[in-house]
C-alpha cells in the first residue's frame, strides 16, 4: 500500500479510505502516476450523466491541469471528511458555484446553479427574474457578482441545512 506516513497529503485520511481510493483510481486509470480525465473521473465516482459532474471535477482538479491526480483525489476525500463545519461547507459550495474560479459568482453562474439544482422548475423567463431578484437582494456591494460573504448570506437566507452530511 505504500508508506502513508511519508506522504503528507495522505496523512489526514484513514488507511481504509486510502485503500479504497487507490483501488478505485487504479481500476479506472491503471496507474497512480497519471491523471483521470473528466470522463474517467465520472466513471470512478459513478456520476454518469450527472450535470454536476463537471463542476465537481473542477473543484477536485485543484491545480487546474485538466486532469485529477491521485493526490488530488486524496485531498478531495480529506476535504470531504473535514467538512464538519458550516463554514467549510460554504467554502466548498462557493467553489462549486464559482465555475470560472475567479473568486466571485457571476449572474450567469447563479443562473447555471439554479438550473442545475432544479432544471424542470425554471422556465427561462422565470429563471432570469429569479437571478435578477437574487442579485438585487444579495449583491450588497452592487458589483454584479456575489463574493463569499454575499454568497454565505444567500445560503443562510435560503434555509439550506448545512449541518447534514449530504453536502
Amino acid at each position: 500500500m505504500g508508506n502513508v506516513a511519508s506522504a503528507s497529503h495522505f496523512e489526514i485520511i484513514s488507511h481504509k479510505e486510502l485503500r479504497r481510493a487507490k483501488k478505485r483510481f487504479l481500476k479506472i486509470n491503471g496507474s497512480l502516476d497519471s491523471e483521470l480525465d473528466p470522463e474517467d473521473f465520472k466513471r470512478a465516482l459513478s456520476l454518469g450523466g450527472n450535470p454536476c459532474a463537471e463542476r465537481l471535477f473542477n473543484v477536485v482538479d485543484v491545480d487546474g491541469s485538466g486532469g485529477v491526480s491521485f493526490k488530488e483525489v486524496c485531498q478531495g476525500v480529506a476535504n470531504r471528511r473535514s467538512m464538519s463545519s458550516k463554514e467549510a461547507k460554504l467554502h466548498v459550495l462557493f467553489k462549486f458555484y464559482d465555475k470560472d474560479g475567479d473568486g466571485r459568482i457571476s449572474r450567469h453562474e447563479v443562473a447555471e446553479a439554479m438550473q442545475l439544482a432544479c432544471p424542470e422548475l425554471f422556465p427561462r423567463a422565470t429563471l432570469e427574474q429569479l437571478v435578477q431578484s437574487t442579485m438585487q437582494m444579495f449583491d450588497t456591494d452592487k458589483d454584479g457578482y456575489l463574493n463569499f460573504v454575499e454568497f454565505s448570506n444567500l445560503m443562510k437566507a435560503s434555509g439550506m441545512d448545512l449541518s447534514n452530511d449530504r453536502i
